[in-house]
Order: structure tokens, then sequence, then C-alpha cells
């Protein structure tokens, strides 16, 4: 669990330092921020979720099978018999990953720009988000394999990498 968590911290940081890049972009980009909840969300999700999502999406499809914070942690992705993830394998397994924080972004959106949600709507998914991320959080701690929930669902695990 400790190398994962490192490898989470490294992911992250590159993370950050993405959307810190953005933000010397916001003048240019904060008029796509502007409009409706839907307008923001659509740009947020195209400019922050998707190349986070594909990131981890083909880095552990790739032939080495890391990103670069599981790769600095010495771990790897692999199918259940010890085997590299197909892509679309990948793509399921961080759309399950991200799954929390997009709907997190949907409820922000709606929290902060006009729509015609109802609120309770809004609240109920900000609640099922957090809610999710808590599952997610304890899930590996109440199994034997310490998997994720997005590993039991790709059919995939995090595994330690091989010398070479």
């Amino acid at each position: 669990m400790r190398r994962r968590f490192t490898a989470f911290l490294i992911d992250y940081i590159i993370i950050v330092g993405y959307g810190m890049v953005l933000g010397l972009l916001s003048p240019l980009l904060s008029p796509l921020f502007m409009g409706n909840a839907f307008t923001a969300h659509l740009s947020s999700f195209f400019i922050l979720t998707l190349p986070v999502y594909l990131y981890f999406s083909i880095f552990e499809a790739s032939p080495f099978q890391t990103t670069l914070g599981k790769r600095a942690a010495k771990l790897r992705v692999a199918g259940s018999v010890n085997t590299g993830v197909s892509l679309s394998r990948s793509l399921v397994r961080s759309m399950i990953k991200f799954l929390p924080w997009e709907m997190a972004h949907f409820a922000v959106w709606r929290f902060f720009l006009p729509t015609d949600l109802p609120e309770l709507v809004i609240i109920m998914v900000a609640y099922a988000a957090n809610g999710a991320a808590l599952v997610y959080l304890i899930v590996p701690f109440l199994n034997h394999d310490r998997k994720f929930i997005h590993d039991w669902a790709s059919g995939t695990r995090v595994a330690v990498k091989e010398r070479n």
C-alpha cells in the first residue's frame, strides 16, 4: 500500500503541475467557464479531466504498464494472468477510477452557475461523489488482495514491477 500511495503522490504532483499550467492560461480559458453549468462542465471535462484520464489510460496500457508515479514506485498495472492490459481495459479502469471526481465536477459547476436542475439533485450527486470516494478508499482494506474497485471492475491488479 505504501508504494501505491507513493505512486499516487507522484502522479498527483504531475496533475497539479498540469493544473498550474492551466492556471497560467486562465485569462484565455476563463470565457469557457462563464456561461452556464453545462458549458463550464463540458469545458472542464475536455481541458482537465480528459487529459488526466488519457494520461492514466495510455500510460497503463503501454508496454511499460505504468504511469510515471507507478514507474517511480516500481509498480505496474497487470491483467489477471500477469500480462499487460489492453487500451480498452485501461480506459474502463480509469473511467471507474475517476467517476467520483467527475461526479464532483458535475455538482460543483451546478452549485456555482445557473442550471435548471433542482438543488436537491445537485446535493444528492455531491453526496454520492463523496460517498463513492470514501468507499473507493475503504475497499482495499477490506479484501485480501488490497484491490481497489477500479481493479476489480476492470480485471486488473497493481503488481510490483520485476527487474528488467
